[in-house]
């Protein structure tokens, strides 16, 4: 973690957001025990049901974010996420889906950060270049017009003025034009802040319900 955008609590969030959950339940995945070509989305696949298309908005995103488990290491800045399903594929699948999600929702906005300033500093380079097209061209119509400057007093401070205004536009002009040069490798930067340690498989056990558990109980308290 670098810094508060790149931080694993921030990255916990995302993955929590409704805007990750509404993509994540419009999404086709493979239909457990279905043929290979057979897919639905998340909505039909979990059953779950609403009156109105903004209920089941509604629902889809708080049945998500209930079956989504996201764990922040804060020490190594490593997050866990699971998703819990009566299907092991599926709870694999939809737990990948959000890690793809994270990365594509992090390169995007790392591209309209740096777009962004990419765009204002190119801005500023070019009133930068017409201030100092102004100053150039007032310096050499002073030239013209006054052949003889330097035998004048006020002449000398009106050139020394001119040229010390065309020394800072120049500067500035230099300035802005090797910041865009950078932004504009940055912006060709495509290395994420965030690496995929494992990708989710299917568990081996199941997480729910604890039938062992429940036949030892039962046999305890019958």
């Amino acid at each position: 973690a670098s810094g508060a955008r790149d931080s694993p609590i921030l990255t916990a969030q995302i993955l929590e957001s409704r805007t990750v959950a509404e993509q994540v339940l419009n999404t086709p995945f493979p239909v457990p025990g279905g043929a290979l070509a057979d897919s639905a989305s998340l909505v039909e696949l979990l059953e779950i049901e609403g009156e109105t298309p903004v209920e089941l908005a509604s629902m889809g995103v708080r049945a998500v974010q209930e079956k989504l488990n996201v764990q922040v290491d804060n020490l190594t800045g490593i997050v866990r996420v699971s998703f819990v399903s009566a299907f092991r594929e599926l709870s694999a699948d939809v737990a990948n889906r959000f890690v793809e999600l994270l990365e594509e929702f992090n390169k995007q906005s790392r591209a309209e950060l740096v777009g962004d300033r990419n765009r204002f500093i190119r801005e500023r380079r070019d009133d930068a270049e017409q201030s100092l097209r102004g100053v150039e061209i007032a310096l050499r119509e002073f030239y013209d017009t006054n052949r003889l400057w330097d035998e004048s007093a006020q002449l000398r401070v009106d050139q020394g003025r001119l040229t010390r205004e065309l020394d800072l536009r120049q500067q500035i002009y230099v300035t802005l034009a090797q910041d865009y040069e950078r932004t504009r490798i940055e912006e060709l930067d495509d290395v994420l802040a965030i690496a995929v340690i494992d990708r989710a498989v299917p568990p081996r056990l199941r997480s729910a319900p604890r039938r062992r558990r429940m036949v030892t109980l039962a046999l305890f308290f019958g």
